[in-house]
Protein backbone atom coordinates (compact mmCIF):
# COMPACT_ATOMS: atom_id res chain seq x y z
CA UNK A 1 0.00 0.00 0.00
CA UNK A 2 1.25 3.57 -1.03
CA UNK A 3 0.66 4.21 3.16
CA UNK A 4 3.41 1.56 3.65
CA UNK A 5 5.88 3.40 1.12
CA UNK A 6 5.38 6.54 2.95
CA UNK A 7 6.04 4.95 6.33
CA UNK A 8 9.48 3.53 5.06
CA UNK A 9 10.93 7.02 4.02
CA UNK A 10 9.76 8.23 7.60
CA UNK A 11 11.49 6.00 9.08
CA UNK A 12 14.58 6.92 7.03
CA UNK A 13 14.21 10.66 7.47
CA UNK A 14 13.74 11.10 4.11
CA UNK A 15 10.45 12.66 4.89
CA UNK A 16 8.97 14.31 8.29
CA UNK A 17 5.31 13.20 8.32
CA UNK A 18 3.41 10.61 6.30
CA UNK A 19 0.87 12.27 3.38
CA UNK A 20 -1.53 9.40 3.94
CA UNK A 21 -1.75 9.51 7.84
CA UNK A 22 -5.60 10.38 8.61
CA UNK A 23 -6.89 9.88 4.85
CA UNK A 24 -10.15 8.87 4.08
CA UNK A 25 -10.54 5.70 1.63
CA UNK A 26 -13.39 7.20 -0.57
CA UNK A 27 -16.43 4.35 -1.00
CA UNK A 28 -18.22 3.70 -4.39
CA UNK A 29 -21.61 5.16 -3.87
CA UNK A 30 -24.78 3.73 -5.35
CA UNK A 31 -25.00 6.65 -7.42
CA UNK A 32 -21.44 5.56 -9.36
CA UNK A 33 -23.01 2.28 -9.86
CA UNK A 34 -25.76 3.38 -11.86
CA UNK A 35 -26.24 2.60 -15.12
CA UNK A 36 -26.48 5.56 -17.67
CA UNK A 37 -30.15 5.64 -19.28
CA UNK A 38 -29.34 3.85 -22.53
CA UNK A 39 -29.88 5.13 -25.72
CA UNK A 40 -33.54 4.91 -27.40
CA UNK A 41 -34.25 4.69 -30.79
CA UNK A 42 -34.14 8.07 -32.11
CA UNK A 43 -30.55 8.21 -30.30
CA UNK A 44 -29.42 4.78 -32.01
CA UNK A 45 -30.33 6.23 -35.57
CA UNK A 46 -28.11 9.70 -34.34
CA UNK A 47 -25.45 7.54 -33.62
CA UNK A 48 -24.92 5.40 -36.73
CA UNK A 49 -25.98 8.61 -38.69
CA UNK A 50 -22.45 9.77 -36.79
CA UNK A 51 -20.33 6.87 -37.84
CA UNK A 52 -21.17 6.97 -41.41
CA UNK A 53 -18.31 6.86 -43.39
CA UNK A 54 -16.31 5.90 -40.65
CA UNK A 55 -14.11 2.34 -40.90
CA UNK A 56 -16.39 1.34 -37.75
CA UNK A 57 -19.82 1.81 -38.99
CA UNK A 58 -20.50 -1.73 -39.71
CA UNK A 59 -19.14 -2.71 -36.47
CA UNK A 60 -21.02 -0.13 -34.52
CA UNK A 61 -24.29 -0.97 -36.41
CA UNK A 62 -23.63 -4.87 -35.94
CA UNK A 63 -23.46 -3.85 -31.60
CA UNK A 64 -26.77 -1.87 -31.72
CA UNK A 65 -28.47 -4.31 -34.16
CA UNK A 66 -27.42 -7.35 -32.30
CA UNK A 67 -26.75 -6.75 -28.69
CA UNK A 68 -24.07 -8.78 -28.21
CA UNK A 69 -21.08 -7.75 -26.05
CA UNK A 70 -18.14 -5.48 -27.95
CA UNK A 71 -15.66 -8.50 -27.14
CA UNK A 72 -17.85 -11.03 -29.19
CA UNK A 73 -18.04 -8.75 -32.19
CA UNK A 74 -14.20 -7.95 -32.24
CA UNK A 75 -13.89 -11.74 -32.23
CA UNK A 76 -16.34 -12.74 -34.81
CA UNK A 77 -15.02 -14.13 -37.98
CA UNK A 78 -16.56 -14.50 -41.71
CA UNK A 79 -16.99 -18.48 -41.22
CA UNK A 80 -19.29 -17.27 -38.52
CA UNK A 81 -21.89 -15.49 -40.62
CA UNK A 82 -24.58 -16.81 -42.48
CA UNK A 83 -25.66 -14.02 -44.76
CA UNK A 84 -28.02 -15.85 -46.57
CA UNK A 85 -29.77 -17.73 -43.72
CA UNK A 86 -29.42 -13.87 -41.90
CA UNK A 87 -27.65 -15.54 -38.42
CA UNK A 88 -24.19 -15.39 -36.84
CA UNK A 89 -22.58 -17.46 -34.38
CA UNK A 90 -21.33 -16.22 -31.62
CA UNK A 91 -18.75 -18.42 -30.13
CA UNK A 92 -15.68 -16.50 -29.26
CA UNK A 93 -14.71 -13.78 -27.25
CA UNK A 94 -11.56 -11.34 -26.23
CA UNK A 95 -9.70 -11.40 -23.22
CA UNK A 96 -7.55 -8.62 -22.63
CA UNK A 97 -6.04 -8.55 -26.44
CA UNK A 98 -6.22 -12.93 -27.08
CA UNK A 99 -9.54 -14.53 -28.74
CA UNK A 100 -10.77 -17.29 -26.90
CA UNK A 101 -13.05 -20.16 -27.89
CA UNK A 102 -15.78 -19.00 -25.39
CA UNK A 103 -18.02 -16.21 -24.67
CA UNK A 104 -18.72 -14.73 -21.10
CA UNK A 105 -21.84 -17.29 -20.52
CA UNK A 106 -19.32 -19.92 -21.77
CA UNK A 107 -22.01 -21.38 -24.07
CA UNK A 108 -22.15 -20.57 -28.08
CA UNK A 109 -25.35 -19.14 -29.80
CA UNK A 110 -27.05 -18.04 -33.02
CA UNK A 111 -28.11 -14.38 -33.47
CA UNK A 112 -30.67 -13.31 -35.82
CA UNK A 113 -29.69 -10.37 -38.43
CA UNK A 114 -31.89 -7.74 -39.29
CA UNK A 115 -32.03 -7.00 -43.23
CA UNK A 116 -30.31 -3.53 -43.13
CA UNK A 117 -27.21 -5.74 -41.03
CA UNK A 118 -27.10 -8.14 -43.94
CA UNK A 119 -26.62 -5.83 -46.35
CA UNK A 120 -24.12 -3.64 -44.67
CA UNK A 121 -21.99 -6.70 -43.99
CA UNK A 122 -22.48 -8.02 -47.68
CA UNK A 123 -20.82 -4.49 -48.58
CA UNK A 124 -17.72 -4.84 -45.42
CA UNK A 125 -17.24 -8.41 -47.15
CA UNK A 126 -16.61 -7.02 -50.80
CA UNK A 127 -13.91 -4.91 -49.17
CA UNK A 128 -12.17 -6.78 -46.45
CA UNK A 129 -12.79 -10.80 -47.17
CA UNK A 130 -9.66 -10.98 -48.40
CA UNK A 131 -7.74 -8.86 -45.72
CA UNK A 132 -8.58 -11.07 -42.86
CA UNK A 133 -10.48 -14.07 -41.75
CA UNK A 134 -12.56 -11.74 -39.14
CA UNK A 135 -15.32 -9.41 -39.94
CA UNK A 136 -13.92 -6.53 -38.43
CA UNK A 137 -10.79 -5.46 -38.96
CA UNK A 138 -9.02 -2.01 -38.00
CA UNK A 139 -6.49 -0.09 -39.88
CA UNK A 140 -3.90 -2.39 -39.70
CA UNK A 141 -6.09 -5.23 -40.66
CA UNK A 142 -5.79 -6.98 -37.52
CA UNK A 143 -9.13 -8.07 -35.46
CA UNK A 144 -10.27 -4.64 -33.26
CA UNK A 145 -9.02 -4.36 -30.05
CA UNK A 146 -11.87 -3.57 -28.12
CA UNK A 147 -10.20 -1.37 -25.67
CA UNK A 148 -8.47 1.51 -28.32
CA UNK A 149 -12.09 1.26 -30.02
CA UNK A 150 -14.04 2.38 -26.52
CA UNK A 151 -10.85 5.10 -25.50
CA UNK A 152 -10.05 6.55 -28.91
CA UNK A 153 -12.83 6.15 -31.70
CA UNK A 154 -15.47 5.72 -29.44
CA UNK A 155 -14.94 8.87 -27.62
CA UNK A 156 -13.71 10.20 -30.87
CA UNK A 157 -17.06 10.59 -32.13
CA UNK A 158 -19.27 10.70 -29.29
CA UNK A 159 -17.48 14.12 -28.88
CA UNK A 160 -17.48 15.44 -31.99
CA UNK A 161 -20.95 15.03 -32.69
CA UNK A 162 -21.96 16.03 -29.31
CA UNK A 163 -23.62 12.92 -28.64
CA UNK A 164 -25.08 12.15 -25.08
CA UNK A 165 -21.87 9.70 -23.28
CA UNK A 166 -22.95 6.21 -22.46
CA UNK A 167 -19.97 3.52 -22.53
CA UNK A 168 -19.90 1.06 -25.57
CA UNK A 169 -21.54 -1.69 -23.81
CA UNK A 170 -25.16 0.67 -23.15
CA UNK A 171 -25.48 -0.37 -26.71
CA UNK A 172 -26.41 -3.60 -25.24
CA UNK A 173 -28.75 -2.43 -23.04
CA UNK A 174 -30.50 -0.61 -25.90
CA UNK A 175 -30.92 -3.61 -28.14
CA UNK A 176 -32.87 -5.78 -25.36
CA UNK A 177 -34.89 -2.65 -24.26
CA UNK A 178 -36.22 -1.34 -27.62
CA UNK A 179 -36.98 -4.55 -28.50
CA UNK A 180 -38.88 -5.87 -25.52
CA UNK A 181 -40.46 -2.88 -26.16
CA UNK A 182 -41.87 -4.26 -29.47
CA UNK A 183 -41.90 -7.60 -28.92
CA UNK A 184 -42.46 -8.32 -25.31
CA UNK A 185 -40.91 -11.91 -26.02
CA UNK A 186 -38.62 -12.02 -23.37
CA UNK A 187 -37.70 -15.82 -24.26
CA UNK A 188 -36.41 -14.73 -27.34
CA UNK A 189 -34.79 -11.56 -26.12
CA UNK A 190 -32.87 -13.43 -23.57
CA UNK A 191 -31.70 -16.02 -26.54
CA UNK A 192 -30.69 -13.40 -28.70
CA UNK A 193 -28.43 -11.52 -26.32
CA UNK A 194 -26.78 -14.86 -24.32
CA UNK A 195 -28.32 -14.25 -20.90
CA UNK A 196 -28.04 -17.40 -18.88
CA UNK A 197 -31.86 -17.50 -18.02
CA UNK A 198 -35.16 -15.76 -19.01
CA UNK A 199 -35.10 -14.69 -15.75
CA UNK A 200 -32.49 -12.62 -15.22
CA UNK A 201 -33.51 -11.01 -18.25
CA UNK A 202 -36.84 -10.20 -16.74
CA UNK A 203 -35.48 -9.39 -13.33
CA UNK A 204 -32.66 -6.95 -15.12
CA UNK A 205 -35.26 -5.35 -18.44
CA UNK A 206 -39.14 -6.02 -16.52
CA UNK A 207 -38.97 -2.19 -15.93
CA UNK A 208 -38.85 -1.57 -19.43
CA UNK A 209 -42.41 -2.17 -20.32
CA UNK A 210 -43.85 -0.47 -17.22
CA UNK A 211 -42.17 2.72 -19.21
CA UNK A 212 -44.13 2.27 -22.02
CA UNK A 213 -47.46 3.71 -20.39
CA UNK A 214 -51.36 1.90 -19.99
CA UNK A 215 -51.00 -0.19 -22.82
CA UNK A 216 -51.24 -3.61 -21.63
CA UNK A 217 -50.69 -7.10 -23.80
CA UNK A 218 -54.64 -7.79 -23.33
CA UNK A 219 -55.14 -4.58 -25.54
CA UNK A 220 -53.70 -6.31 -28.53
CA UNK A 221 -57.06 -8.70 -28.09
CA UNK A 222 -58.96 -5.72 -29.58
CA UNK A 223 -56.75 -4.95 -32.05
CA UNK A 224 -57.09 -8.56 -33.32
CA UNK A 225 -60.92 -7.92 -32.99
CA UNK A 226 -60.69 -4.38 -34.94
Amino acid sequence: ALSNVFKIALKDRAITTNPCQGAEIPTVGKESKTMPEPYDQEEINQLLDAFKGNRYYAFVMFLCYTGCRIGEACALQWSDIDLEGRTAHICKNINGRQIVDSTKSGKPREVDLRHALVEELRKLKRQTYFKGKHVFLNSKNHFICSDVFRRIHWKQVIEKNGLRWVNVHSLRHSYVSILLQKSRNYVYVSKQVGHTDVAFTMNRYGHVLEKKGKTRIVDMLDQAVN
